[in-house]
C-alpha cells in the first residue's frame, strides 16, 4: 500500500508462480536472451494460457534475467550489482558521479521488482545502468592505476645517513 498497489503487485504474483514452475524446465541456462516472450514459443503460450491474458513480460527484473540466462546469467548480474553498489557506496566521497550511481541503483533496484527493466534492450533505465556501470569500472580502473604508479618512499637516503652516523658514533668512540 506504501508505494499505491495490492499485495499481489497487481497480479504479479499469479504470472511469477507460473514463471518459476516454466524456469525448472531450464534452471540453469535459461531460454537464451530474447527468445521467451517470442509469440510462437511454448514456454510464453503456456504462460499466457494459465494466466488467462497476453502476459508480455514477466513484470520482474531478476525473473526475466533467469527466463532468458538461468541461475547463472541472475547469478552473474546479482554479482555485477553488488560489487557496483560497493563501488558507488564507497567513492560517494571521491566523486559526486558515484553520489548519483548509488541513488540510481537503489531506485533500479525498487523499479525492478515490479518491471522487467533489467537487460532490456532500448530501454533508458538499462542504458543508464550500463553507463554508470562502466563509469564506476574506468574510475575502479584509474585508481588502481595511481596506487600502482605511486612510488613508495625511497630508502636510499636513510641508509646513506644511517651509514655517516655509525662512522660519526665511531669517529667518537675512537
Amino acid at each position: 500500500s506504501l508505494i499505491g498497489r495490492d499485495l499481489t503487485l497487481t497480479g504479479r504474483t499469479d504470472i511469477w508462480e507460473v514463471l518459476f514452475r516454466v524456469m525448472e524446465q531450464r534452471p540453469l541456462l535459461g531460454f537464451g536472451y530474447g527468445t521467451f516472450w517470442a509469440e510462437d514459443s511454448p514456454p510464453a503460450i503456456l504462460v499466457r494460457a494459465e494466466t488467462d491474458w497476453e502476459v508480455p513480460s514477466a513484470h520482474n527484473g531478476l525473473i526475466e534475467v533467469m527466463l532468458a540466462l538461468g541461475q547463472v546469467g541472475a547469478g552473474l548480474f546479482v554479482i555485477d550489482f553488488i560489487v557496483n553498489i560497493g563501488r558507488s557506496l564507497f567513492t560517494t566521497h571521491l566523486k559526486v558521479t558515484s553520489l548519483y550511481a548509488l541513488g540510481f541503483f537503489l531506485i533500479f533496484a525498487l523499479f525492478s521488482v515490479s518491471e522487467s527493466v533489467i537487460m532490456h534492450q532500448n530501454n533508458i533505465n538499462w542504458v543508464t545502468y550500463s553507463a554508470l556501470v562502466g563509469k564506476l569500472a574506468l574510475d575502479a580502473r584509474d585508481r588502481v592505476r595511481a596506487r600502482k604508479n605511486r612510488k613508495p618512499p625511497s630508502r636510499a637516503p636513510r641508509i646513506r645517513e644511517d651509514r655517516a652516523l655509525r662512522g660519526r658514533l665511531r669517529m667518537k668512540d675512537q
